[in-house]
């Protein structure tokens, strides 16, 4: 529990920070909306507190290579269009 109070602690004032922004915030998605409700209407929905804990158990999965997801992803990208490519070349999309 310990651990998961220093990296909330170290993780939510940043949020925080944004939630206090008024007027229009240029990238306003769910969670953003969701971490907004937890900050200024003090309720957190059922989904924010499944959020935290996926959030938290990435951290403990990962470590200190947390930022590995974010280079895995890039990675896989990169190879996606030629996959998608071959694909349709493969077997053509056929509508009926």
């Amino acid at each position: 529990m310990k651990e998961d109070l220093i990296i909330l602690v170290e993780s939510l004032p940043n949020s925080y920070l944004f939630t206090q922004l008024t007027g229009d915030f240029p990238v306003a998605d769910e969670l953003f909306q969701g971490l907004r409700s937890m900050f200024v209407k003090k309720t957190i929905p059922n989904w924010v507190a499944y959020w935290v804990q996926i959030y938290l158990d990435i951290h403990h999965v990962l470590r200190q290579d947390v930022g590995r997801g974010f280079s895995e992803l890039l990675g896989a990208s990169g190879s996606m269009p030629s996959s998608v490519k071959a694909h349709y070349q493969c077997c053509p999309l056929r509508i009926f």
